[in-house]
């Protein structure tokens, strides 16, 4: 976190767009951060331009950073997983786990 808010310190105040004036590669950068379901999925959809884009705005910075990367999201699934299979077989009748 210290190093994006010491990137984001640099940044300079954007002024406010004009309505129907609207950047391309922001707009894009935008629209495939929103889709995009892990940080692998932003690496690979956003081109250079995007890319510069998104690291010169607070607001798609704060759309990247709270994608989590594709293993964390194993990782989570795993770990449901393994719960369930735990929390069923701890009610099992006779598995030494819960109430017999």
């Amino acid at each position: 976190m210290a190093l994006r808010a010491a990137h984001e310190s640099f940044l300079a105040e954007t002024p406010r767009r004009r309505r129907g004036d609207v950047d391309v590669e922001t707009a894009v950068a935008a629209a495939k951060l929103n889709d995009a379901q892990t940080l692998e999925d932003a690496r690979a959809w956003l081109n250079s331009r995007e890319r510069l884009a998104v690291l010169n705005d607070r607001a798609l910075i704060a759309m990247l950073a709270r994608l989590p990367n594709a293993a964390a999201q194993v990782n989570a699934a795993q770990c449901r997983i393994v719960g369930a299979v735990l929390g069923a077989a701890s009610m099992a009748p006779g598995a030494g786990w819960g109430p017999d």
